[in-house]
C-alpha cells in the first residue's frame, strides 16, 4: 500500500505523491510531503514518517534498519533540551554547542536544522549492544522451539504432515530399500535453523563492530545516513572540536554505501533536483542559511541538499534515480575538481562552482552570512552546466555493453541491447531536447547547440548522423531497438509540440489584444524568417518554441532588402500567358497572385480550393508553375505526376504545403474521391502496414495546383471548388534551361520580392475582419475581399468572384458528351418540350446508338436524373432549361431549349442577373 492511500484510509487525508504539503496526521500542521514514488512521506515540523511496506525486503534488513534507527534516536536524544533548557548530559551539551556555536569555536549551524537532520552525540556508558541482543534472542528462541521437532528426526522418528486434517503423528521409522528419502518437513526445519544461525552471526558481528566504535567515540557527535525512504543505514562519528589535529572520524555501516544519503528530504519531499555537496557540514550550512534568512520563505524547502559517504559513490548510487536532475557542488580544491571530472566519465551531472573562490559552502556562509551566501548559491545553481561525457567515451561504453552477453541467447541479446540503450538515452537526454510531434506522436531530437531537429526514424539522414556519432550503424538491429526505446521514453517525459517540415502560418495575439498574422519560412542552416506585417526577422530553429525539420529539397537564401515587388510580378506572374476570355488577362494575373499567396496563410483556409491551369499544349503552363515551386524549394524541386493510388496522393499532400500535379487529364475516376477529401479539408485513414487492426491517419496540409489541357475532374462537388486559370499558346518559345538559369541567378531577389508581397498580404489581414460573400468557396472569397478592401479594389473583386462562378459552371460540362447529345436531341423537335428525366434518358440512349456516340449514363436512368439536378446551373450556360416545381405521376419535369448566342450574350452580366435563381 502506498503512503497516499494509507493517509486516505487511516486519516482521511488526500495527498498527491510529489505534490504540495498536506496536514500531518500527528501534529496537524500542513508540512507533510510524499515522494513521487509514493513509498515514503515525512512531516518537516514534527518529523513523523510513513513508509510503504516492501514484500521483497528480508527480515534481517528490516531488523538492521530498526536497530540503527533505535541507536540514532538514543544519540539524537542527547541534543533535546528540557523545559528549562538543560541537556541530558554534559557530553550532549558539548557536542551540540560545537555544532551551533559561531566560528571559530563551532560550526555555526542553526539549532533547528541540527535537530531536523537527526544529529546527536554518543552518550557516556550507553548500552548499544541491547538492540542487537534483543533481535539475537528472538532468533535464538525460534531455534530452540524448533529443536524438539528436529530431535525427533534425529532419534529415528518421522514427522508426517500429510494427513487430511494436518495432524502430526509420530511412528517408528521402517527400514526401506535404496537411498533413504528426506522428509520435506525436515528440509524446511534445517533450512530455517541454518538461516537463523547465519543471521545471528551477522548480528553478533555488527554488534561487536558497533560497540567497539562507540566505546572509543563517547561524546562524539553522530551523523546518520539514510536510504531514499528515510531509514538509517550508517552512522558517522566525528570528534566535536575544530582544527586539523582534531579531525577524528569513525563510522558504522550496516548497508551498502551505494544506497545511502545524508540530508535527503531534510528540507522537502520534492525530487525535482538534488544539490550534492561533499560533507554533512556543507548540508547543514546551506539549510541553516535558508532557515536564518526567513522561516516563512517558501524556498526554505526547495533544496534537496545531500551528501553521500564518499564522492566516488555518486555515480553508482542507485537512489539518485529518484531525482530528475543532479547538481554537484564539490569543494573548490583540486580534489573536488578531480572528483567532478572522474564522475563525468561514469554518469552525467550538472556541475556548479561557487563564485568568489570559496573552498566550500560551509566556509562561504560562515564568511559572507546567510543573505549574500544564498544569492551566491543561487547564482552557482543557475550557471551550472552539464559536464558531458565525450561521445567517443559513450561509444566505448555502448560497445562494452553490447559485448557483455552472447548472441546465441535471445534473452541475453535483449539484455545487452537494453543496457546499451540506457547508456545511449541517458547521454542523449543531456545533449538533446526530446520533443513529440503532436500530429503523429513521433519523437524528435533537438540539438540546442546547432538548433538542428532530427526525427527518430529509420532512413532519416539527421537521425542517422546522430546514431553514427555513437557508433550505431544503419544495419544494426540495435538501431531499431533504440528507436523503440526512445519513443517509449519520449512519450512519458517529453514536450509535445507542433513540428513543421515546410513554411506555415498562424494567428497570434498581439500585446494590445489584437490578432497578428505571421508566416514562418525556413531558409536553411536551421533558421527561419518570421514574416509579419511589421517586420521580417531571421530566427533560429526552436526560437519561440517553433521547430522545423530539415527539408532536403529546400535551399538556403538570404533576404534582400533592396528587392522590389515588381521583380516577383515580372518573373513569376509574367511567365503565364493568360487568355483574355471573359475574365481578362489582368484579372487572371491578380487572381494568380492571390492564389499563389494563399498557401502562405493556410490558417485562414479550413477548406481548400483546387487551382487548375488549363490550356492546350505549348502554353508554357508547366514551365511557369515549375518556376514557382523551384523559387521556394530550390532547383532540385519539380512538379509531380498524379498517381492512380489515393495513398500516394495522401502521402504527398501530407508532407508539403504546395503540391503541383502536372498532366492531370488522364486521372482515373477513383481519384475523384481523393481530390474531394483534400479540397474539403478531410483526412485520409488507412491501416498501418502489417497491422490489421491499427488505424493510421494522415492530415493533408497541401494546396493543390494542377495543369491540364481540359480533361480535368468535372464532378460537381469538385468542379465547384476548382478555380480555372485559362492560358493560351505562346507566340514564341525559349529554351527552358535558360528560363531556369535566369531564376537560379535571381532566386534570392525574387523570393525576397515575394516575401515583401506576403508582408503586404499580412498587413491587409491585420487591418480587416473576415468578410462574408456569396462565393461558394467562402474562405477564398473572404481572403480575396479582405485584400481587395485594403488595396481599394473591392468592387472589382466582387465582379471577379462572380465571373469565377461562371467559369466553374462552364468547366463542369466543358467537353461533356452529354451536352452534345442534348443539343442533337433538341434539333429533333424537342425544343421547350416537358419531359421526365426517365423519358429524356431513354430518348438520349436511342440517339446515342443512332449516332454511334458514347453516352456515359446509358446504364442508369437514376444517375442521369442526378446529373440533371447537380449540373443544372452549368447547363444553363448553354441551354435555356428549367426543372418544374410540380410533379406529374410522381416525377419532376424538365424543359430545354437552345440558347441562340450563349457565348455572345455577356456571360458576366447574365450571371449577375440570373445565377441566384435556382429552379
Amino acid at each position: 500500500m502506498g503512503v497516499s492511500k494509507s493517509l486516505e484510509q487511516n486519516f482521511n487525508i488526500t495527498a498527491i505523491p510529489g505534490g504540495p504539503s498536506v496536514p500531518c496526521p500527528k501534529c496537524g500542521k500542513k508540512a507533510f510531503t510524499i515522494m513521487d514514488s509514493d513509498r515514503f512521506g515525512q512531516c518537516w515540523v514534527c518529523g513523523e514518517k510513513i513508509r510503504s511496506s516492501s514484500e521483497f525486503e528480508s527480515k534481517l534488513d528490516t531488523d538492521l534498519f530498526e536497530i540503527t534507527g533505535e541507536i540514532n534516536d538514543l544519540c539524537a536524544a542527547e541534543f533535546q533540551q528540557d523545559a528549562n533548557g538543560r541537556f541530558p548530559s554534559l557530553t550532549g551539551e558539548t557536542a551540540f554547542k560545537f555544532c551551533t556555536d559561531p566560528a571559530p569555536q563551532g560550526r555555526n549551524h542553526h539549532p533547528d536544522i541540527v535537530r531536523r537532520l537527526r544529529w546527536g552525540a554518543v552518550p557516556m556508558g550507553a548500552n548499544f549492544a541491547e538492540p542487537f541482543d534483543r533481535h539475537i534472542k528472538t532468533r535464538t528462541d525460534i531455534i530452540e522451539s524448533t529443536q524438539s521437532e528436529l530431535d525427533a528426526f534425529r532419534c529415528g522418528k518421522v514427522v508426517s504432515i500429510n494427513s487430511p486434517k494436518e495432524k502430526i503423528a509420530t511412528v517408528e521409522a521402517k527400514p526401506r530399500k535404496g537411498r533413504p528419502k528426506k522428509d520435506k518437513r525436515l528440509e524446511e526445519l534445517e533450512s530455517l535453523v541454518n538461516n537463523l544461525q547465519a543471521e545471528i552471526s551477522t548480528l553478533e558481528e555488527y554488534r561487536d563492530k558497533f560497540c567497539t566504535v562507540a566505546k572509543s567515540a563517547a561524546g562524539w557527535r553522530t551523523i546518520p545516513y539514510t536510504d531514499e525512504f528515510g531509514r538509517i543505514g550508517r552512522i558517522d562519528f566525528r570528534f566535536p572540536k575544530t582544527g586539523k589535529e582534531n579531525k577524528k572520524f569513525q563510522s558504522f555501516t550496516a548497508f551498502p554505501k551505494k544506497h545511502l544519503f545524508h540530508g535527503l528530504f531534510a528540507c522537502d519531499g520534492s525530487n525535482k533536483f538534488a544539490l550534492c555537496v561533499e560533507g554533512p557540514d556543507d548540508v547543514a550550512a546551506i539549510q541553516s542559511a535558508f532557515a536564518r534568512a526567513s522561516k516563512d520563505q517558501e524556498d526554505i524547502r526547495l533544496q534537496n541538499v545531500v551528501c553521500v559517504p564518499s564522492a566516488s559513490q555518486y555515480s553508482r548510487n542507485a537512489a539518485f534515480s529518484v531525482f530528475r536532475q543532479v547538481i554537484l557542488l564539490f569543494d573548490g580544491d583540486a580534489a573536488g575538481k578531480a572528483a567532478c571530472e572522474k564522475l563525468a566519465l561514469e554518469r552525467t551531472f550538472r556541475v556548479a562552482t561557487l563564485p568568489g573562490g570559496f573552498k566550500d559552502a560551509d566556509e562561504m556562509f560562515r564568511l559572507v552570512g546567510p543573505a549574500d551566501g544564498i544569492a551566491k548559491l543561487r547564482e552557482a545553481i543557475k550557471s551550472s552546466a552539464v559536464q558531458l561525457i565525450a561521445i567517443s567515451t559513450v561509444r566505448d561504453r555502448i560497445d562494452l555493453a553490447m559485448s557483455r552477453h552472447g548472441k546465441e541467447d535471445a534473452r541475453l541479446d535483449r539484455e545487452r541491447k537494453r543496457d546499451a540503450a540506457k547508456i545511449f538515452i541517458d547521454d542523449v537526454k543531456n545533449r538533446f531536447r526530446i520533443l513529440i510531434d503532436e500530429t503523429n506522436r513521433a519523437p524528435h531530437l533537438f540539438n540546442p547547440a546547432t538548433c538542428a531537429l532530427a526525427p527518430v526514424k529509420s532512413g532519416n539522414p539527421q537521425w542517422q548522423k546522430i546514431a553514427d556519432a555513437y557508433g550505431v550503424n544503419q544495419s544494426e538491429s540495435l538501431l531499431t531497438f533504440l528507436e523503440a526505446e526512445i519513443g517509449a521514453v519520449a512519450r512519458e517525459i517529453s514536450q509535445t509540440t507542433e513540428i513543421h517540415n515546410d513554411f506555415f502560418s498562424q494567428a497570434v495575439p498581439d500585446v494590445d489584444g489584437k490578432t497578428k498574422n505571421i508566416i514562418c519560412y525556413p531558409c536553411g542552416d536551421n533558421q527561419f524568417y518570421e514574416i509579419s506585417a511589421d517586420a521580417i526577422s531571421l530566427r533560429k530553429n526552436g526560437e519561440s518554441e517553433i521547430y522545423f525539420t530539415t527539408n532536403e529539397n529546400a535551399e538556403k537564401f538570404v533576404f534582400d532588402e533592396t528587392a522590389g515587388i515588381d521583380l516577383y510580378r515580372e518573373m513569376i506572374l509574367g511567365s503565364f500567358n493568360y487568355d483574355e476570355g471573359d475574365i481578362g488577362a489582368e484579372n487572371y494575373r491578380i487572381l494568380t497572385d492571390l492564389l499563389l499567396c494563399a498557401p502562405f496563410v493556410s490558417h485562414l483556409f479550413r477548406t481548400r480550393q483546387l487551382v487548375l491551369f488549363s490550356a492546350d499544349a505549348g502554353s508554357g503552363k508547366t514551365t511557369s508553375i515549375r518556376k514557382f515551386i523551384q523559387l521556394h524549394y530550390g532547383l532540385s524541386a519539380d512538379v509531380e505526376s498524379l498517381s492512380e493510388k489515393i495513398e500516394d496522393l495522401a502521402t504527398l499532400a501530407s508532407n508539403r504545403r504546395i503540391v503541383i500535379l502536372d498532366n492531370s487529364d488522364t486521372a482515373q475516376s477513383k481519384m475523384n474521391d481523393g481530390v474531394a477529401v483534400l479540397s474539403t479539408g478531410g483526412r485520409f485513414s488507412t491501416r498501418e502496414f502489417y497491422k490489421q487492426g491499427v488505424l493510421f491517419t494522415q492530415t493533408p496540409i497541401a494546396f493543390l495546383f494542377f495543369t491540364s489541357q481540359g480533361g480535368f475532374f468535372s464532378r460537381p462537388d469538385i468542379a465547384s471548388r476548382t478555380i480555372i486559370i485559362r492560358l493560351r499558346p505562346l507566340p514564341s518559345f525559349r529554351p527552358e534551361s535558360s528560363i531556369i538559369d535566369e531564376l537560379a541567378k535571381n532566386r534570392a531577389k525574387v523570393l525576397s520580392a515575394f516575401i515583401k508581397r506576403l508582408q503586404l498580404i499580412l498587413a491587409a489581414l491585420d487591418a480587416t475582419e473576415p468578410i462574408a460573400s456569396q462565393f461558394r468557396l467562402a474562405d477564398l472569397g473572404s481572403f480575396v475581399l479582405r485584400v481587395a478592401r485594403y488595396e481599394q479594389w473591392e468592387s472589382s473583386a466582387l465582379d471577379l468572384l462572380d465571373a469565377l462562378k461562371v467559369e466553374q459552371r462552364r468547366h463542369s460540362v466543358e467537353g461533356d458528351e452529354t451536352t452534345e447529345l442534348i443539343s442533337a436531341w433538341l434539333q429533333n423537335g424537342n425544343e421547350n418540350r416537358h419531359v421526365t428525366a426517365g423519358e429524356m434518358w431513354s430518348e438520349l440512349c436511342s440517339l446515342a446508338v443512332e449516332k454511334r456516340q458514347n453516352f456515359y449514363y446509358k446504364h442508369s436512368a437514376k444517375s442521369f436524373g442526378r446529373y440533371l439536378t447537380s449540373h443544372m446551373p452549368a447547363l444553363r450556360l448553354y441551354f435555356d432549361c428549367e426543372k418544374s416545381d410540380y410533379r406529374s405521376g410522381g416525377y419532376f419535369h424538365y424543359r430545354f431549349s437552345s440558347r441562340k448566342s450563349a457565348e455572345s450574350d455577356g456571360v458576366g452580366q447574365w450571371l449577375v442577373e440570373s445565377s441566384d435563381t435556382v429552379h
